[in-house]
C-alpha cells in the first residue's frame, strides 16, 4: 500500500511539470523518465517511478530512448565487466562508480533546466547503484562508501573497468638490533641511485633496511606492487632501537590478497635476528598522519668516552645542572645538507650518569622528541648549548647509543 501511495506522489509532482508536450518527438524509457523524478520519495526504483508516469500522463513508449541512448539497457552487462576484473582480487567491501558519454551528460543537465526540475538523479548515480546491487548479491561483499577495498569505475563508452585496490595498512613497533643498517633505504651517496664503484653497482649505500627487513614478507603475502614505510620518528643508523620498540605503519599497495597473518607475518620477520617486530595489527590512512606527525618524548642509553680523565664530583655537579634544562640545538654539521640551518630548542627532562672509568661513562638521558643526543654530548664545535663536553671542559664523543624507550604513552609533545 505505502508503495502505491509513493507512486502517487511522484505522478503528482511530475503533473506539474508538462512532461507530454515538452517531451513530444524526444522518446524517452523509463529509468530516464524516472530519474527526472529521482529523488521523490523513497522506496521506489526509478522505472517504477517512470512506469507510472508514463501510464497517468498517457505517454508512449519509444524505440530508443533519446536521453541515454540505450545507456541502461547495459547495466548486466557492465556488472559482468566489473564482476571479471574482482574475480582477480581478494577483498570484502566495494565501491562502484561510472563515466558515461560526454553527451548524455550534456543532454540531461540542459533538460533539468528546462523543465526546471529538482528532485532528478544523474545516469552516473543510477549506474552506479544499480550494478552495485548485483555485485552486492554474490555473498562475502559488500558495498562500503567510506573505505572500500576496492573500486571499480565503469567506463561505459568502452566497456571497460578501471580497477582501483585500496592499500592495505599495518601497524607495529620495531626493534633494531644492528647498529649498520638504515630505517629506510639510502641510496648512493656518491652516484645517488645509479651505480658505481663505491657501491658495487647496487646503487645503494646499505644493503638493507628495516623497512626491507619489514616490507618484503609483507609485499610477498599479500602480492602488493610496493611498500611504504612511516615511522614515529627515525634513529640513525648506528643507533639500537630497544625497549618497548618504534610506532611504524606499513603501507602495502595495489594488494591482490588481503588476508594477513600477522603471527606468521611476526615469526617470518622475527627470524631475521636483526630487527624484531610486536603488535602488528590493522592501521589505517589516520594513523599513518598520526605517526608521522607524532612528536614522543623519548629516552636513551649512551656510552661516552672523555678526551682526558673525569672526576666523579665533577660529573655529578654537572649532571645536576643538566636536570629539566632548555638547550639551544643549531643544525647539527652532520645533518646541515638535509635540514634547514636554524636554532632549535628542546627540553631535557632528565639526565643521571656513572663512571665505568675514569674516560668512559654511561649516561640515561630522556628528552623531548627532536632533541640531538649526540650534539648534546660532544657540543657539535659550539652549536649545542649547554653540552656535556662545554660543562666537564673535555672533549666528549658518543661511542655506542640505544633508543631505550619511546614515550608514546604520555601523548605528544607541543
Amino acid at each position: 500500500m505505502s508503495g502505491a501511495k509513493n507512486l502517487d506522489e511522484v505522478v503528482a509532482v511530475a503533473k506539474d511539470h508538462g512532461l507530454a508536450e515538452k517531451l513530444s518527438g524526444r522518446p524517452i524509457c523509463d529509468h530516464c523518465l524516472g530519474r527526472l523524478f529521482g529523488k521523490v520519495s523513497t522506496g521506489l526504483d526509478n522505472v517504477s517511478r517512470g512506469k507510472a508516469i508514463r501510464e497517468s500522463l498517457g505517454m508512449e513508449n519509444g524505440t530508443e530512448c533519446w536521453l541515454c541512448e540505450g545507456l541502461f539497457e547495459e547495466i548486466e552487462k557492465f556488472s559482468k565487466i566489473v564482476e571479471d576484473e574482482m574475480e582477480k582480487v581478494e577483498f570484502k567491501t566495494f565501491l562502484i562508480g561510472s563515466r558515461i558519454d560526454p553527451e548524455i551528460e550534456n543532454r540531461e543537465e540542459s533538460l533539468w533546466a528546462e523543465l526546471n526540475l529538482r528532485h532528478f538523479e544523474a545516469a552516473k548515480s543510477e549506474i552506479n547503484r544499480e550494478v552495485g546491487k548485483i555485485l552486492e548479491a554474490k555473498p562475502g561483499i559488500e558495498v562500503d562508501f567510506q573505505n572500500p577495498d576496492v573500486v571499480g569505475v565503469i567506463e561505459t563508452m568502452f566497456d571497460h573497468v578501471e580497477f582501483n585496490i585500496n592499500p592495505i595498512f599495518v601497524y607495529g613497533r620495531y626493534k633494531k638490533y644492528a647498529r649498520d643498517i638504515p630505517q629506510t633505504t639510502w641510496q648512493c651517496l656518491s652516484c645517488w641511485g645509479k651505480g658505481c664503484e663505491k657501491c658495487n653497482n647496487t646503487g645503494r649505500e646499505f644493503s638493507t633496511s628495516v623497512e626491507e627487513i619489514i616490507g618484503t614478507p609483507f609485499l610477498e603475502e599479500t602480492k602488493s606492487d610496493n611498500h611504504s614505510f612511516h615511522g614515529a620518528g627515525r634513529e640513525d643508523v648506528d643507533v639500537r632501537m630497544l625497549g618497548n620498540g618504534r610506532p611504524f605503519v606499513l603501507q602495502l599497495s595495489r594488494p591482490t590478497k588481503r588476508t594477513v597473518d600477522f603471527d606468521k607475518m611476526q615469526r617470518t620477520i622475527n627470524e631475521s635476528k636483526v630487527v624484531e617486530v610486536v603488535d602488528l595489527r590493522p592501521s589505517n590512512r589516520r594513523e599513518v598522519i598520526e605517526i608521522k606527525g607524532a612528536r614522543y618524548q623519548k629516552s636513551y642509553k649512551a656510552i661516552v668516552e672523555f678526551s682526558s680523565p673525569v672526576q666523579e664530583q665533577k660529573l655529578k655537579e654537572v649532571v645536576r645542572s643538566f636536570q629539566s634544562i632548555e638547550v639551544a640545538q643549531r643544525t647539527p654539521q652532520r645533518v646541515i645538507r638535509r635540514r634547514a640551518d636554524k636554532v632549535r630548542k628542546r627540553r631535557i627532562l632528565g639526565f643521571q650518569a656513572s663512571l665505568r672509568e675514569e674516560r668512559t661513562a654511561e649516561l640515561l638521558i630522556r628528552t623531548e622528541a627532536g632533541t640531538y643526543i649526540k650534539e648534546l654530548v660532544d657540543g657539535d664545535e659550539g652549536r649545542t648549548k649547554p653540552s656535556l663536553a662545554g660543562s666537564l671542559g673535555v672533549d666528549c664523543k658518543v661511542k655506542f647509543l640505544d633508543v631505550m624507550e619511546i614515550h608514546d604513552e604520555v601523548g605528544v609533545d607541543d
